[in-house]
């Protein structure tokens, strides 16, 4: 995005009223032009020169493309675009020239529903690269609006779009992490800088004869001009060349694996074929051969090929449409976990895509309605994830006796080489998606603010260019909502805490039970204490606006949201305990049923004896 060094307004000398002179980005007052002056300055010859005049003045006070206009060609006066804006309101007074007609038309009037938060002040940018390239519409011969679409302008424009901070007390403030300004959409002359474009947007704006301007006290600011267009510096930043280079790597790899499974499958027919030869000679010499075959079997199953085989497409995708499950895997966890994560999923698309939206307040006044609740409040849905997540977290590590004896039968140092492989298997699962969608991010943020006419700022929640370590450490939470790159992964940085901690935990278990029952109860108060006293001093409630202004304070904070990990960390011991007294159960029971059947046995066989 091209940006330039903001215009400041001071004054010079003593006070405007006092023969001050007010300099605004090293243009003085006096310099600047009133922006009726293009008209006033020209004689009026006739009446039609006075009402195309008047015309002119009036379109300045409602269209901004007409006023920035006129300004730019009294400053950029002598050069091609000034002499081609001089062309455009030219023919904007005569009224007989369709090209501007459609401009004036198209771009520089403010929309309506403003308080509502409609800042997207400008038309598609197609329609002002109609007038380089005007669109064809196939009618018929009888048709006689065609010549519609054959207008082009005399001279080459393209679209420009200028960001605009802004303050008004008609302004429904939502408390939204990303920036909140005008897109202002301009078609002006391929000559004419952006840079200049902007600061003389300022200057426009800052005479305030623009009418919503004054009706609604606004006053306005550039920070940032762009010309949204797709440029090869896009595929030289580093999050794209990242990207593609592991997009190689991965299709390189799969490749491989598929030709390597088929060397693999024609190596297993030759041995077999050589298998059945061997059966038609002599003992000796098919000892021979199976010797050989369990050599060559044990170079084929190497480390290297077994990875390199894990990329293999057909295979993995069979495997993830499996319908087969295992002993310890619940139906019901899986279903539930299932519409749970489409839930949330439509939540966060909805809410990521807020700052292309418009109207926002709008939108958030129809999600007050009762049926649209389950929509709304699906980010607190993320509860129940931290609940399942700990569940399987629990009942599968108790479920795991091997590892539960290697666990009591090891020292300090054993223990804890154990524990850090367990969480470095743990990293290793979740890091490669992880760095996948950092990157994604990354390009997405850079391709929306390079092509489209959308501002994403610091703030947007995909701008991965300074905090991107932080998602790797999985200790992003503790940064601000705002400051979060990839900020809906906060969730992956809570629950990657969460298991080192109760990991521990569970270590501590398998060695002293009792004294993991003492810890845990400590802390689930403690958790409980900190998380309703964080909610206390930040006045949590369930207004939309203190919600998304205590995002930093409550929503992503590991301390705040333990709690439901907690509960499903109790559940899954529980689960656990059923089972495994359940089991004994079972096998004393069994064990009493083969008692007392051998017992009536041996009674009957006593009184067929005494008979």
């Amino acid at each position: 995005m091209t940006t330039s060094t903001p215009y400041f307004v001071h004054r010079a000398g003593a006070g405007a009223g006092a023969g001050g002179v007010v300099v605004v980005g090293g243009i003085s007052e006096t310099a600047l032009p009133r922006v009726n002056d293009y008209s006033s300055n020209k004689t009026a010859s006739t009446a039609a020169d006075v009402a195309r005049t008047q015309d002119l003045q009036q379109l300045t006070r409602h269209n901004f493309q007409i006023g920035i206009a006129q300004i730019a060609a009294q400053y950029q006066n002598g050069s091609t675009c000034g002499r081609e804006l001089e062309i455009f309101l030219k023919a904007t007074a005569s009224h007989n020239q369709l090209w501007s007609s459609k401009v004036i038309n198209t771009f520089g009037g403010a929309p309506r529903s403003f308080i509502w938060g409609n800042y997207f002040w400008f038309a598609p940018k197609e329609l002002c690269e109609d007038l380089n390239n005007p669109f064809g519409i196939t009618l018929s011969n009888a048709n006689t609006s065609s010549h519609l679409f054959n207008v082009t302008s005399p001279f080459p424009v393209r679209f420009t779009v200028v960001y605009l901070e802004f303050s008004t007390p008609h302004y429904i403030d939502l408390k939204l992490s990303f920036e909140n300004l005008i897109h202002l959409g301009l078609c002006f002359p391929r000559s004419c800088d952006a840079d200049q474009i902007r600061q003389y947007t300022d200057l426009y704006f800052q005479s305030e004869v623009f009418e919503l301007q004054r009706e609604f006290q606004l006053r306005l600011k550039s920070v940032a001009v762009k010309i949204p267009e797709l440029r090869w510096t896009f595929f030289m930043q580093s999050g794209t060349l990242i990207f593609t280079s592991i997009l190689a790597f991965v299709i390189m790899l799969t490749i491989l694996a598929e030709l390597m499974h088929k060397y693999k499958k024609s190596l297993n027919q030759q041995q077999s074929g050589h298998s059945k030869a061997a059966n038609k000679s002599s003992t000796s010499t098919n000892n021979n051969n199976l010797t050989a075959e369990k050599q060559i079997t044990a170079k084929s199953s190497s480390t290297f090929e077994e990875i390199l085989l894990s990329f293999r497409l057909t295979e993995n995708f069979q495997r993830a449409l499996k319908l087969d499950k295992s002993d310890s895997f619940l139906g019901v966890i899986a279903g539930l976990r299932t519409i749970i994560c489409l839930w949330v999923t439509v939540f966060h698309v909805y809410y990521y895509s807020l700052f292309a939206l418009t109207n926002t307040a709008l939108v958030f006044a129809k999600l007050e309605q009762f049926i649209l609740q389950p929509v709304i409040q699906a980010c607190f849905y993320v509860d129940i994830f931290f609940v399942i997540s700990a569940l399987l977290h629990v009942s599968n590590f108790l479920a795991n006796a091997k590892q539960l004896q290697l666990i009591r039968n090891g020292n300090f140092l054993q223990n804890f080489v154990l524990f850090c492989k367990i969480v470095f298997y743990r990293y290793l699962r979740l890091t490669p998606v992880m760095i996948i969608t950092l990157l994604l991010s990354d390009m997405l943020n850079d391709f929306l603010n390079m092509y489209s006419p959308f501002y994403l700022g610091p703030h947007s929640g995909i701008y991965c260019k300074t905090n991107w370590w932080y998602n790797l450490l999985y200790i992003h939470n503790i940064l601000d909502m705002e400051n979060i790159c990839c900020s809906w992964t906060w969730y992956l940085a809570c629950e990657m805490q969460f298991y080192i901690l109760f990991t521990v935990l569970l270590f501590i278990h398998a060695k002293n039970a009792k004294a993991a029952k003492i810890a845990f109860a400590v802390l689930t108060l403690g958790f409980v204490a900190i998380a309703w006293l964080c909610n206390y001093r930040n006045g949590i409630t369930f207004q939309i606006d203190v919600i998304h202004s205590t995002l930093s304070q409550l929503y992503v904070k590991s301390w705040v949201r333990c709690v439901p990990y907690i509960v499903g960390v109790a559940f899954g011991w529980l689960m656990h305990y059923y089972r495994h007294h359940h089991h004994h159960r079972r096998r004393h029971r069994h064990h009493q049923q083969n008692q007392q059947y051998w017992q009536r046995c041996v009674l009957r066989t006593q009184i067929f004896t005494w008979a």
